[in-house]
Order: C-alpha cells, then sequence, then structure tokens
C-alpha cells in the first residue's frame, strides 16, 4: 500500500478511534460522523457559544437561562442538519454569489459605506468579524438555496385554498372595536378638591354654552392635550383603561363622558369617531393567508425533504451529550 495515505483513508481510522488530526495536528474528539465530514467537538462549543450570545441579545437572567436550557437539546441535530444541506448545496452547485453581492450592495445604500473596508471597520467596532459574519450569511443562503431548488419554488397556493381558509378562519380575522377619543385633561397634582371643582364646573358650564371641546381642551388641559387639542388618539378595544373604556362605552359618537377620575388625574372625554367590531374584508386579508398557506406547506415540505436526506445520508453521532466534556 501506498505510504501517503490519502486524507479520506486517515479520516475512516482517526473516525474508529473517535479522534481527528487537523492540519494543525490538534487531536480532537468527533461528536458526529456525517457523511464524508464531521463535528468536533471544537465545532460544537463554537456553536453553543453562538447560540448563547444570540439568546443573551433577546433575554436576560433566569429567562435567559431557561431558553438557553432547552435550545441547546437541539444543537447537535441542527448542526447535523445544516451539515447535510450545505452537503447538498455543494452536490447542486447551489451559487449564491450574486446574492451576497447585493447584500452587501443593500448595506452600502442603506447605512451611507462607500466600500467592504467601511463595513469591516463598523462591524469591528461592534466587536462582529467580518469574515465570520460573511460566512453565516453564505451558509444561510446556501441552505436556503437548497429548500428553494429541492421543491420550494413548486410550492403553489391556488385560489380555492385561500378563499376555503377565509371562510373557515373568520375569528383570525375579526377587528376590535376602536375609538377616536378627544380630552381635557386636569391634572390633580398640586391642585385642592375645590380647585378641580371649580375648574370642571367652568368647563361643564362653557360646553353647555356652546364652546367648542377643542377649545376647551386647548384652553383649559394640563399636559400635551393642551398643545394637541385634546386629541388623544385611537385605541382598540381592550387596550384602553378600564375606567375609561366603560365610560366610553355608554355614548354615542359626538356625545361627551361625565368626569372621570383615575389614578392619576380627571378626563372628560368625546367619542369623536367609533368604528365597531367586524371581520376584515378578503381583500384585505388575501395576502396574510396566502403568506400563512404558503408558509404551512413549506413546513410539512421541508420536514419531509429533511427526515427523507437524513435517511439516505450516513450520520453516526460518537457523543450524543457533547456538553460533558465542558
Amino acid at each position: 500500500m501506498n505510504r501517503t495515505m490519502t486524507k479520506a483513508v486517515l479520516v475512516i481510522f482517526l473516525i474508529a478511534a473517535g479522534l481527528y488530526v487537523s492540519a494543525e495536528e490538534v487531536l480532537e474528539a468527533i461528536v458526529a460522523v456525517v457523511n464524508e465530514d464531521v463535528i468536533t467537538l471544537s465545532d460544537f462549543k463554537q456553536q453553543d457559544e453562538v447560540l448563547y450570545q444570540s439568546l443573551s441579545s433577546r433575554y436576560q437572567g433566569e429567562e435567559l437561562e431557561d431558553i438557553y436550557k432547552k435550545s441547546r437539546k437541539n444543537l447537535l441535530e441542527s448542526m447535523i442538519t445544516d451539515l447535510l444541506l450545505l452537503q447538498e448545496a455543494e452536490k447542486q452547485n447551489v451559487d449564491v454569489s450574486g446574492q451576497i453581492e447585493k447584500m452587501i450592495e443593500d448595506m452600502k445604500e442603506q447605512y451611507g459605506f462607500s466600500s467592504i473596508e467601511e463595513i469591516k471597520r463598523a462591524m469591528g467596532e461592534q466587536g462582529i468579524d467580518y469574515e465570520s459574519w460573511l460566512d453565516f450569511q453564505e451558509r444561510e443562503l446556501l441552505k436556503e438555496g437548497v429548500i428553494f431548488y429541492s421543491f420550494g419554488k413548486d410550492i403553489v397556493v391556488d385560489d380555492n385554498e385561500v378563499i376555503n381558509y377565509y371562510r373557515q378562519h373568520q375569528e383570525e380575522f375579526k377587528e376590535s372595536a376602536t375609538f377616536e377619543l378627544k380630552a381635557i385633561y386636569l391634572s390633580d397634582a398640586e391642585k385642592s378638591d375645590q380647585e378641580l371643582k371649580s375648574k370642571m364646573d367652568e368647563i361643564d358650564a362653557q360646553l353647555k354654552a356652546g364652546e367648542s371641546f377643542e377649545d376647551l381642551a386647548e384652553k383649559y388641559s394640563d399636559g400635551p392635550y393642551k398643545e394637541t387639542r385634546g386629541e388623544l388618539g385611537s385605541f382598540k378595544k381592550g387596550t384602553l383603561d378600564k375606567t375609561l373604556e366603560q365610560a366610553v362605552e355608554k355614548i354615542e359618537v359626538g356625545e361627551i363622558t361625565p368626569w372621570i377620575q383615575t389614578t392619576n388625574g380627571w378626563y372628560l372625554l368625546k367619542l369623536a369617531d367609533k368604528e365597531e367590531e367586524h371581520i376584515k374584508d378578503f381583500d384585505e386579508v388575501r395576502g396574510e393567508i396566502e403568506r400563512k398557506i404558503f408558509n404551512r406547506k413549506r413546513e410539512d415540505k421541508t420536514a419531509q425533504y429533511l427526515k427523507d436526506l437524513r435517511e439516505r445520508s450516513y450520520v453516526k453521532i460518537k457523543i450524543p451529550d457533547p456538553y460533558k466534556y465542558f
């Protein structure tokens, strides 16, 4: 036998021993064998760090630790799936160079960068390595490319599916009643009960005399309602303070509530407009339904594709729980 072993033959011997020698001659444990590739312990540790950093940007404290513990259970399987997809991308000659170039050009345009060097410097200031970021983006696009070219491009959502979904899921498209309100607000801070009552009586008298609600809001209101001439905004049912909402529900459009006491002062509300609870029109939600059906089909087909891909591949997990080595 030729004394110069090929890398493939050498890897086979090392895999049998559960070890792998890199180009730098570093001896390392093999966590899993995926066809002709391996996932090493250092690969796993690196992905675990990425997972934790990603989660820590969204969660903190006990919530972070709880979600991290749940997510790490699937990390090895996720790495195996990613590797299988990247192997398929290579087999299918998926090319994402054009998408990468467009992504970089879009970044330049969006953030005003004139060169890649400027992007690298900006990322470096945020503690992001440009080459690692670029590699991650390329890998994600390659995986998406495999999904698209294997079956994604053939997923179709027809009109009948969309119409039937709309008819069968009316509750999803129910729009709550909406109140458009104007307000006169009196803060009870630094005012005696007598001062408050006197001012409320004065406002009531002027409303009865025909003064406009908006003029009185500008004249008497405390806080921002003075500048906005009483414009409070629109509120969906269930999002307004309960005390205020209960009062508003008892009046019709154009009418004014009695004075309402809250924890931070007194309100006089005018119902400027109201939209009753209703089901959104089909044309308004058509795009949303199409996306839901498409995503559901894509998820189902992806699950089946990955199952088939796994079954026709050689996958050997040598260390089921890599965390015991941490």
